[in-house]
């Protein structure tokens, strides 16, 4: 898991998608962030790292599922 974190982090440029702030790579493996599959995979079937991103936990909507 913490190995996809920051492949994410990575390909997103540190950058939280949700408050466009800069994550520290000190911070990133922390329970304040976690992975998220984009488009639901219980609607889309889609486990792929192209259906992920990370965020605050404090910012995933609540409909969402953890991946």
């Amino acid at each position: 898991a913490e190995i996809l974190k920051y492949k994410l982090w990575l390909e997103q440029g540190y950058i939280s998608p949700y408050t466009g702030q800069a994550i520290p790579l000190s911070r990133l493996f922390t329970t304040e962030y976690q992975v998220e599959h984009i488009i639901p995979q219980s609607r889309y079937f889609d486990d792929s790292m192209s259906n992920k991103g990370w965020s605050e936990s404090s910012w995933l909507p609540q409909w969402r599922e953890p991946a």
